[in-house]
């Protein structure tokens, strides 16, 4: 008998565990296949957030407003995949909790942070690029402030809603009445909470709202915003220098390719979370939360594993986005095998080898646009230019 793997609320959470009537799927398959998939993630993930932590950290020519978000996002899932990760791994492989209390509060407390740090840190780069599109000149020598501000809110905001978890988090323990056996899990709500339902459905809803709805939202608004401003530059000004209108383009151009990179992001995160949402509005608004079928069990396996991936899955969407953070990417891993990092011309060959786009032609264009300035926010031209594919 598998016991139940706690995890039934948003980013954490469980029902009573004897109120589900397990069905017989090859557990042995689920005991080995989930561990192996966290193995990928845990190891892809490390590997994948520090190359990009290193990529912005490292290069002086990376240190822009963008990818200060980018790394703090990185941050958030590299804390994820060393502390929740590990422990996690193996709900679906041992039937009882064996990392005790303490490490039962921080699990799920840290689960809770990091996706708050991941939604809000995508949110806050969509509000400050309209900002910064919207106010160019306002915003222009304030980059630094602004986006040290915006993380330093995002933690604190991710922080106070990471609370109640390690508040309420605690060892259970639940007889099966099938077998009168009986295994201990995290239980994240205190013992007078378990039978009052509306508590756990209010709990659920509300980490539902904050960190899917509510952001999803502001996100939409933000694109919304961002499409009218760059449309409306497309047009033509009476009178307008051709040089200027090429320059405008240019320079709308490069905003396009900076918010083709977040978009995907963007829609990643929701791509491995929205699983993760229909699976908790099934338990605590369906018939879900009462029994159990295949369906819904499977369907939970895959939603949990889905939000797990998502910690990993950005560095990888960077590699095939950004041409910056492939070419630094490869010059780190050059390091690391203690070979000479690659010169722009080898990078460009290797990057084609890969199905990449054809680097050497832009590496010009790459250094013309970094002695241009125009009247854009940001030196919008030279910052986007990190990002751009």
């Amino acid at each position: 008998m598998m016991a139940d793997d706690n995890e039934t609320g948003f980013a954490g959470g469980s029902l009573n565990a004897s109120s589900y009537n397990y069905l017989p799927v090859n557990e042995d398959a689920v005991r080995i296949a989930v561990p192996v998939v966290f193995g990928f993630i845990f190891i892809v993930g490390l590997m994948g957030n520090g190359l990009v932590i290193g990529a912005v950290l490292r290069y002086k020519s990376m240190w822009n407003a963008p990818n200060m978000f980018i790394v703090n996002l990185a941050v958030g899932d590299v804390m994820l995949i060393l502390i929740s990760v590990p422990t996690s791994a193996t709900l679906y492989t041992f039937d009882n909790w064996m990392y005790g209390a303490v490490m039962c509060k921080v699990t799920y407390f840290i689960r809770t942070l990091s996706l708050g740090v991941s939604i809000f840190t995508l949110t806050m780069l969509s509000v400050d690029r309209v900002l910064v599109i919207s106010q160019p000149m306002k915003l222009r020598q304030k980059s630094s402030v602004r986006v040290g501000i915006m993380v330093m809110a995002i933690w604190i905001f991710a922080f106070l809603l990471a609370i109640p978890d390690a508040v309420t988090y605690h060892l259970s323990t639940v007889t099966y009445p099938s077998d009168n056996s009986t295994v201990s899990f995290c239980n994240p709500y205190l013992s007078e909470w378990n039978q009052d339902f509306s508590y756990n459905k209010l709990h659920s809803t509300l980490q539902t709202v904050f960190f899917f709805f509510l952001p999803l939202a502001i996100l939409i608004v933000c694109y919304g915003v961002m499409a009218y401003i760059m449309v409306r530059s497309l047009q033509g000004i009476p009178g307008e220098a051709p040089q200027c209108l090429l320059q405008r383009k240019e320079s709308i151009n490069q905003r396009k390719k900076l918010a083709k990179v977040v978009v995907t992001l963007v829609i990643l995160f929701f791509l491995c979370w929205l699983p993760r949402t229909i699976f908790v509005l099934l338990t605590f608004h369906g018939k879900a939360g009462k029994e159990m079928t295949v369906f819904h069990y499977v369907f939970r396996i895959v939603a949990y594993c889905l939000m797990f991936l998502n910690s990993c899955v950005n560095p990888i969407a960077l590699y095939f986005l950004s041409k910056s953070f492939r070419k630094h990417y490869w010059q780190q891993l050059c390091c690391l095998n203690g070979m000479k990092p690659l010169s722009e011309t080898e990078l460009s060959t290797k990057h084609s080898n890969t199905g990449g786009s054809k680097v050497s032609m832009k590496l010009t264009r790459s250094r013309n646009r970094r002695h241009y300035k125009p009247d854009q926010p940001n030196g919008s031209v030279t910052e986007l230019a990190q990002l751009e594919p």
